[in-house]
């Protein structure tokens, strides 16, 4: 079985990336909002105005985290990698 992965076995870009998405899902109810839109009109746009509005909150917050947050966002909307 192979070790887990730890702070110091880990690169930049992981560690920015797990630390988004903690904040993401653990510090918001960003999935409990938008399964509560499922089927409704709109429910696209909320989606995407909630997105971007909590990767704003976070890259705000976490300054160090902004370049991670745009990259996770521009994912999201389909947008080209950086």
């Amino acid at each position: 079985m192979p070790d887990p992965a730890t702070v110091e076995s880990s690169d930049r870009p992981a560690l920015d990336r797990w630390q988004v998405n903690y904040l993401r899902h653990q510090l918001t109810h960003y999935d409990e909002l938008l399964d509560g839109l499922h089927g409704k009109t709109g429910r696209a746009a909320a989606e995407t105005l909630l997105r971007q509005r909590i990767y704003t909150a976070i890259a705000e917050t976490y300054p160090f985290l902004a370049h991670e947050c745009e990259r996770q966002l521009r994912e999201r909307e389909g947008g080209p990698p950086a």
